[in-house]
């Protein structure tokens, strides 16, 4: 009986060590696949919070996942229309035009990790070598895109209420503005947590 209960507590012993030494050689790992999922986004579920609905199914899919989308987008604005075209699979179709813009529009699409674009709105100047002038993609409510996880990764800082009157859900832009270009994401007042949308304008 002596021998078999020291026997079972240094086998306890040994497995406890095995534990511990196990524990210390995948916390880095652990740890990186944490940062990794809240810096780059590389957990889906840190991005949005539910899945696409059925019908996107049916949708175009992009090259790009959302952040390589996000990251795809002009550096500098007016941009030309073979980039806008290009982002978005050649997709993008005439809406209206007036004497100095043609406005053309596109969607739904879905990304390659699952994030719904709604639509998508471009405004090109005429008679320019850089028409494009405003790049705007809506996502899926639905869904809920993080609106904190965009805020962080790309430093926006500057909030402004879109409405300068009262309205039922009033939209709310975090921005960064540059010489280059306005870059931002926009939520409402009334659902911070989901962003309504992203986009690119002249500076």
């Amino acid at each position: 009986m002596g021998d078999s209960f020291v026997l079972s507590y240094r086998t306890s012993n040994i497995m406890e060590s095995l534990m511990i030494e196990l524990l210390k050689n995948i916390k880095i790992p652990l740890l990186f696949v944490s940062v990794f999922c809240l810096l780059e986004t590389g957990c889906s579920q840190q991005l949005y919070q539910y899945s696409a609905p059925v019908e996107a199914k049916n949708y175009p899919v992009l090259n790009y996942k959302l952040i390589e989308l996000i990251d795809a987008l002009p550096r500098s604005m007016p941009t030309t229309m073979e980039k806008a075209q290009s982002l978005f699979n050649h997709q993008l179709h005439l809406n209206s035009e007036n004497e100095f813009f043609t406005f053309y529009d596109g969607g739904s699409f879905i990304t390659k990790d699952g994030v719904v674009i709604t639509a998508l709105d471009v405004r090109a100047r005429k008679k320019s070598k850089l028409p494009v002038e405003i790049f705007r993609f809506s996502l899926d409510q639905r869904q809920c895109v993080s609106t904190e996880l965009l805020k962080k990764k790309y430093g926006f800082n500057t909030l402004s209420l879109l409405s300068p009157h009262p309205v039922q859900h009033p939209s709310i832009s975090y921005a960064i503005k540059t010489e280059e270009r306005s870059f931002g994401v926009n939520t409402t007042s009334d659902n911070k947590s989901c962003a309504t949308g992203i986009g690119v304008d002249m500076p």
